[in-house]
């Protein structure tokens, strides 16, 4: 009697995973595959995430993944600040780490570290593209209009106007 109820405890058994393994499951309207996605298929596309993108206004973020789940967080991490500040010597910039997201392997996904930073300029100015820059510019040089029609104005003194211009006038002319 024992053999019979594990034979069809194990016949079931492998009938379910048989199942399970030859179809396509749908889980909240998403479908998700549960065949043919060996290891290296999902180191692969855990690979496709790592790389450095820009975010704009001077801000990037690099993407560490592990090669496998054996890798650490911390590991990780070294390896993505040791990129970004080997980018920064061999450019003559700073940089300013903003934010660290770390995510632990789990089934089927590899460790990763996500990096936000910005970069500047040795006189402390955000590494800008030449679109930023010149929205930058001029930004300033609107901002430079609204003073002087406050001090015509009379709504600030001339102090005040000569301290904000000097201030503006000498961010404009380091991004030159």
């Amino acid at each position: 009697m024992k053999k019979i109820i594990g034979i069809l405890v194990l016949t079931l058994y492998f009938n379910l995973y048989s199942y399970s393994q030859n179809n396509n499951v749908n889980v909240n309207n998403v479908e998700v595959r549960t065949t043919g996605i060996t290891p290296a298929e999902l180191a692969n596309n855990a690979k496709k995430e790592q790389g450095t993108v820009y975010l704009g206004n001077g801000d990037f973020k690099v993407t560490k993944v592990g090669g496998s789940g054996f890798v650490s967080l911390k590991k990780l991490q070294k390896r993505a600040t040791d990129q970004i500040i080997a980018y920064c010597i061999s450019n003559s910039l700073n940089h300013k780490i903003l934010n660290v997201e770390k995510f632990k392997s789990t089934i089927g996904v590899f460790p990763k570290v996500i990096v936000t930073y910005k970069l500047f300029t040795k006189e402390g100015l955000p590494v800008l593209t030449d679109e930023e820059q010149e929205e930058d510019k001029d930004l300033i040089i609107k901002r430079l209009h609204e003073l002087k029609k406050l001090k015509d104005e009379q709504i600030i003194t001339e102090e005040e106007y000569e301290v904000e211009t000097k201030k503006l006038k000498s961010k404009l002319f380091k991004s030159n």
